[in-house]
C-alpha cells in the first residue's frame, strides 16, 4: 500500500511519532507491506534559493518519515516547470477538455536554467535517499517537468 502525505504541514502535524507507530502496528498486523510514501515538496522549480531549501528540508522529512514507516521507497510527482505561473490543480486537470495557458506569461521565461536547477536538487534528494538506504521514485504528469519515460 502506498501512503501519502499531501503537503509539508501534513508531513508534520499527521506523521508523528505516535501516529507512525499506529501505522506500523496496523500495518503489521495485516501482514501488508507499505510500498512507498508519497509527498512532493513545494519550490522544486523554483529558482529561488530559498524555495530550493525549504523543498529540500521537506524532502528530507520525507526521508524520515518513511524511513520511521518502514518503507524503502519514496515518491515525489515531477513540479510544473514555472512555479510562478499559476497551474490548474493536479487533481482538476485530468476532468479539463482545455487548459489555457495565462494570457500574460513572461518572455523571458528559461527552461534550461529551470532544468538545471530541478536537476541539481534532484541530485541533493538522490544523495539523501541514498544515505538512507531508500530508493527514489518520481512520478511523471502531463504538463511537468517530467511528464512521460522520455522526459525522464
Amino acid at each position: 500500500m502506498e501512503l501519502i502525505a499531501w503537503d509539508r504541514k501534513t508531513l508534520d502535524e499527521y506523521y508523528t511519532p505516535r501516529k507512525i507507530r499506529e501505522i506500523r502496528e496496523i500495518v503489521n498486523s495485516l501482514g501488508i507491506e507499505i510500498t512507498e510514501f508519497v509527498s512532493t515538496p513545494r519550490g522544486m522549480s523554483s529558482l529561488r534559493r530559498e524555495d530550493q531549501d525549504e523543498a529540500l528540508s521537506h524532502f528530507k522529512r520525507l526521508v524520515e518519515v518513511a524511513s520511521d514507516i518502514g518503507t524503502k521507497i519514496v515518491n515525489t510527482v515531477a513540479p510544473w516547470p514555472f512555479s510562478d505561473i499559476p497551474s490548474p490543480d493536479i487533481k482538476r486537470r485530468p476532468l479539463m477538455q482545455t487548459f489555457l495557458m495565462p494570457e500574460n506569461l513572461p518572455y523571458d521565461l528559461d527552461m534550461d536554467l529551470v532544468w538545471n536547477n530541478y536537476v541539481n536538487l534532484m541530485r541533493k534528494f538522490a544523495d539523501l535517499v541514498e544515505d538512507a538506504g531508500m530508493r527514489y521514485a518520481i512520478e511523471p504528469h502531463p504538463f511537468r517537468l517530467i511528464c512521460n519515460a522520455d522526459g525522464m
